[in-house]
């Protein structure tokens, strides 16, 4: 909406001052000049500043924008510079490993960019600073992360060039396949690393406690470094294990002499107490989310369009199905629901509401319906609730630094 603002026009030249409107919540003000001449593109210079813009793509992202970006086009060669800041920022598209790993994308559905379609932006030169001032939030299936840092835009927008280094502050992540949730001890993603040979190095680092079915608590840290096309992984565990048995340990929940005597008890071999095992038992995890993946491309997808919640997931185990639905009420409510069908009888029914209440103050409460099966040898109770207030302490410096010692 434009709400007002001078236009002057005189010898084919255009003033434009104080010229402001409205999108959405934000706000914006123009100011600049443009001399019409005897063919396009007309030379002009024109300066925006924006408060509180709103970009978002429903289901993907949500940012907030304060900006200051002037347009420049003199003898046809166009230039765009300026700073962008976010004063609040959200990505929540969840991650589909299945889709991006084996099935080919439509690129016919997707939209084209802004600027191919626009010779002055597509030969701009970029010269743009972009800085968070508020949150920005990762949050979706593998990840819950705050990010902090400046990206200096260069290069032109069909060939950008990046600087600057973007920090990971606090959260946790999760690796598809594997168990466990990691902590995030350090994280960056540095655009002008020396050991990056042009490329954006990335440096991750998280740790997670996994305990086995001995009680055995094994702390493990997870190193993800490199430059981004070929970024190493390195694990680590407080009980000694090589990084392959630590997989094995993430990707079946089982270290390898529980393998070995679980096969060993499948087969009627020493050991064996008669019970008939499945050795599959093991990767019910993993293979809950690769079919999950796979039915989220023929069924979830259209009854989520359909519905219009914002996740609906199937999987299928070897012990089990497993419906998971969310809902998210504007930015500060969250509607979650699961169900799990035991091929043994077993059931399992869970609701949560999430409520943000500030930025680091949250409510939480929880309600589930258990319904044993036949292989149930521990009696648990049928009905269980939890309510928890939540609140998030930001330590920037060591624990020690922070309470002043």
């Amino acid at each position: 909406a434009i709400r007002g603002g001078n236009l002057d026009m005189r010898n084919r030249r255009i003033r434009v001052t104080e010229h402001r409107g409205s999108v959405a919540d934000g706000t914006y003000v123009v100011d600049g000049s443009i001399a019409m001449g005897r063919s396009w593109p007309w030379d002009m210079d024109i300066v925006v500043r924006g408060q509180g813009i709103p970009l978002k793509k429903p289901r993907a992202y949500e940012l907030e924008l304060n900006a200051r970006v002037r347009f420049r086009c003199r003898d046809g060669q166009t230039s765009l510079s300026g700073h962008v800041d976010v004063a609040d920022g959200r990505y929540t598209e969840p991650f589909d490993v299945v889709s991006r790993a084996f099935l080919k994308r439509r690129l016919e559905d997707a939209e084209p960019a802004l600027w191919e379609s626009n010779p002055l932006l597509k030969n701009a030169d970029l010269n743009l600073l972009v800085a968070t001032h508020g949150p920005l939030l990762v949050k979706n299936n593998l990840a819950d992360i705050r990010l902090e840092g400046n990206i200096a835009l260069g290069g032109t927008p069909v060939k950008p060039t990046f600087g600057g280094r973007i920090t990971a502050e606090s959260g946790t992540f999760r690796i598809p396949f594997l168990r466990g949730e990691y902590t995030v001890q350090s994280g960056e993603v540095d655009f002008d690393h020396p050991f990056g040979f042009g490329e954006t190095y990335v440096r991750i680092v998280g740790e997670t406690t996994y305990t086995d079915l001995n009680e055995t608590d094994h702390e493990i840290t997870l190193t993800l470094e490199g430059p981004v096309s070929r970024v190493a992984i390195k694990l680590t565990s407080s009980t000694g294990l090589n990084q392959s048995q630590i997989v094995m340990l993430l990707a079946s929940g089982r270290t390898v002499d529980d393998l070995r005597r679980q096969v060993r008890t499948s087969s009627g071999g020493p050991g064996s107490s008669g019970r008939t095992a499945n050795p599959l038992d093991a990767y019910d995890s993993s293979l809950k989310q690769v079919t999950g993946d796979f039915l989220s491309q023929l069924v979830a997808k259209p009854l989520q369009s359909f519905t219009k919640l914002d996740l609906v997931r199937v999987e299928m185990g070897t012990e089990s199905f497993q419906v998971r639905l969310n809902k998210n009420l504007g930015r500060n409510i969250r509607l979650a629901g699961e169900a799990e069908f035991g091929l043994l009888g077993r059931q399992r029914q869970e609701g949560r509401v999430e409520v943000r209440m500030l930025d680091n103050l949250s409510l939480d409460a929880r309600a589930r319906r258990l319904i044993p099966g036949e292989d149930t040898v521990i009696e648990e109770d049928r009905y269980q609730g939890r309510l928890e207030l939540r609140y998030h302490l930001e330590l920037r410096h060591s624990l020690r630094r922070s309470l002043g010692f």
